[in-house]
């Protein structure tokens, strides 16, 4: 009975928390918007197409960088990571020019495929691939002269018809020479 009322309270402030306006509750280690961003007064195209991000991803306990590039066609490139090797992957962007901040007007879609497991011909489960379907929605701001993105990532199963916040996620401009690129 404790934890179900540990468990009860955790989600009461989670749902406070969240219709307060901040993104996700602080005692899961995820913070509120950062006071220093300045909004862009028109978040658009141009201050992304083609630059170097560095995506910080937190789901819950897991954290993740990857290298990701805004392409000027609206797909997305990603490099190097420190989550897990990705087989394949497909990504869009674009930015919802008339959208209200309140909004989170920048959008970013990837699907990830990742190969798991080992055939040790035993009693195992051997390999297998699994499908990882993410959006990201946020704004648009600058920290100093750094462009960055920051909001919420939505986790999407098609199957369920279910959209579900997951996490948050940030990404600075990694394509300036004074940034620290953290590539693992």
């Amino acid at each position: 009975m404790k934890v179900f009322t540990a468990l009860l309270l955790m989600v009461s402030q989670f749902v406070s928390i969240c219709v307060k306006g901040y993104y996700l509750p602080t005692q899961f280690g995820i913070y509120q918007r950062l006071q220093h961003v300045r909004p862009l007064a028109a978040a658009n195209r141009e201050v992304l197409m083609g630059k170097e991000f560095q995506l910080e991803e937190r789901e819950g306990q897991d954290a993740e960088l990857t290298q990701v590039w805004l392409n000027d066609d609206g797909t997305v490139s990603i490099g190097t990571t420190d989550g897990p090797p990705v087989k394949s992957y497909e990504g869009r962007w674009s930015v919802l020019e008339t959208a209200p901040e309140e909004e989170r007007p920048f959008r970013l879609r990837l699907d990830r495929s990742y190969e798991a497991g080992v055939h040790t011909g035993k009693s195992d489960i051997g390999k297998f691939d699994y499908h990882v379907k993410r959006e990201f929605w946020g704004n648009v701001g600058k920290v100093g002269e750094i462009v960055e993105v920051e909001g919420i990532i939505h986790g999407l199963d098609e199957s369920a018809k279910v959209d579900c916040e997951v996490g948050y996620f940030s990404m600075i401009d990694a394509s300036r020479a004074d940034i620290e690129r953290k590539w693992y």
